[in-house]
């Protein structure tokens, strides 16, 4: 297993993000919005249309307080022209989980609708055109249960909607499975209940001959390990499998070629103090693994973005999404990072960059754009000056993992610095606004080997002396004290020209 993916043929570059004055981003292709408003929002879902416009989904409010629900949706053409609207229908209170692109150049949301008194939960697929309009919307109750916890989909070849998730009632927090198929006008054609302790589905895939859903969760066996739960097409329960990789709190699965599984989880490193990577590997229809591929900073919780984190157009170029410090608390104190990186058809990093620092950032979901780059719909909250409220924001990267620019609606700039080649040899580049900023170098034994007071512009740190094939943690401290880590791979010249 690899800590990290190698390269030994292309240059890798991680990009770090600072926060600095507004101004207009002169890439159409990398830019960063923020929405501010005083409710706590988050974006749950985005999906891009045939010109390169895209529309997301999420809702606001409070879980503990139904009554103040209100599915939310964007449009976003460029850093300058966007559009978002809060829905709700009378008295009626919603909240959107997916989006998806439907006929006729509309969308079909996915969500819940609830009313006074009790705001019981039923399912609800509305229709959206391009303007946020609501054409029409359906509703239906999930046999007695009262709250909809958790919902995914998967597209059938006569774009049918299979989606499935976790209901309840609430406040009992025990939750059960279900699986609903819907056709493309949002009428329910059958309905599916399986009742083991707590079973969470992440994520889902028809068979390769269509005749089985494959489901990708925890719990369906009484056991907190990865699983494959296989149903046939009329939910009927078939077989139950474990997967060789940790899936809490989140697992994606993607069909990466006709025989292989593209699996990003997490993986929980027993150390003196808690260690969360991203992993990816591949799995073949057995779900025998290869090698397993970690991705985030030593001794740092580096968690899974919340939804969809992994994804791709071009089988070459694999985006991945998380967050850099996790915390454990919906209002954390601290500060965090978006983490997203660039993976080859080897999963090796091509680059990895984090944004943010400023704030408490988590990303939710990344998505492949055609330009070659990504977009991230993510959340950011400042326990200084807000009081239990997340803003939404949105980052488009162009294809080197650059972002610059910020829209009106937001207050901040992103600048990025260079460190670069990793894995490397004989030097180590810095590039960048970086005056003011210290780094350091340690080796495994948590000696420092290299310290270096940072100039803008370009640093050349020699490593020439250091030892070859080892991993070093590198620390960056800039002048407000703000931390960057991560690690970098000494290769030898050996290795460097095979």
């Amino acid at each position: 297993m690899k800590r990290i993916g190698l390269v030994v043929s292309t240059l890798v570059k991680c990009v770090f993000c600072l926060l600095l004055n507004p101004v207009f981003s002169q890439d159409p292709s990398a830019y960063s919005i923020l929405f501010k408003n005083p409710s706590d929002e988050m974006p749950l879902d985005i999906v891009e249309d045939s010109i390169g416009t895209f529309y997301a989904v999420g809702y606001a409010g409070y879980d503990n307080q139904p009554y103040q629900f209100r599915g939310l949706a964007y449009r976003i053409k460029s850093a300058t022209d966007t559009l978002s609207k809060r829905i709700a229908f009378h008295d009626t209170v919603t909240r959107f989980f997916k989006i998806i692109p439907g006929p006729n150049d509309n969308f079909i949301i996915l969500g819940t609708v609830s009313n006074p008194p009790n705001y019981d939960e039923r399912l609800m697929i509305a229709f959206l055109d391009k303007n946020l309009n609501v054409l029409s919307r359906k509703e239906y109750s999930i046999k007695d249960y009262t709250m909809i916890d958790r919902m995914e989909y998967i597209l059938g070849k006569d774009n049918s909607i299979w989606l499935y998730g976790s209901v309840s009632y609430r406040p009992d927090p025990a939750m059960d499975f279900f699986l609903c198929k819907l056709n493309a006008n949002g009428d329910t054609l059958k309905t599916g209940f399986y009742y083991p302790h707590n079973p969470l589905g992440y994520s889902a895939l028809f068979s390769p001959d269509s005749s089985r859903i494959w489901i990708f969760g925890q719990h369906f066996d009484f056991i907190g390990a990865g699983e494959r739960v296989v149903f046939d097409t009329n939910f009927n329960f078939i077989s139950q499998s474990t997967i060789p990789t940790e899936i809490f709190p989140n697992i994606n699965t993607l069909w990466y070629s006709s025989d292989k599984i593209l699996c990003g989880a997490l993986q929980i490193f027993n150390r003196p103090q808690q260690d969360d990577d991203i992993s990816i590997s591949f799995l073949d229809t057995a779900l025998n693994s290869s090698s397993i591929h970690y991705y985030g900073a030593y001794d740092t919780i580096d968690d899974p973005g919340a939804e969809r984190f992994i994804d791709f157009l071009d089988p070459s170029k694999i985006f991945y999404a998380g967050i850099h410090n996790l915390q454990f608390d919906f209002y954390p104190t601290g500060v965090s990072w978006i983490m997203t990186g660039l993976l080859d058809s080897s999963l090796n990093t091509i680059y990895q960059s984090f944004y943010g620092g400023d704030a408490y950032y988590i990303a939710y979901s990344i998505l492949a754009t055609k330009d070659g780059g990504s977009i991230i719909a993510g959340g950011r909250y400042d326990y200084h000056t807000q009081n239990n409220e997340r803003d939404i924001i949105f980052l488009k990267f162009d294809s080197v993992g650059s972002i610059t620019g910020i829209s009106p609606k937001g207050e901040d700039q992103f600048q990025s610095f260079l460190f670069y080649p990793n894995p490397g040899n004989d030097f180590i580049m810095l590039k960048g606004i970086m005056a003011g900023s210290d780094f350091d170098l340690y080796n495994q034994r948590g000696s420092v080997v290299k310290s270096v007071h940072l100039e803008n512009g370009s640093n050349y740190i020699s490593t020439v002396d250091l030892q070859d094939g080892e991993y070093y943690i590198y620390k960056i401290t800039n002048s407000q004290k703000k931390v960057f880590t991560g690690k970098w791979l000494k290769m030898s010249n050996k290795s460097f020209l095979h």
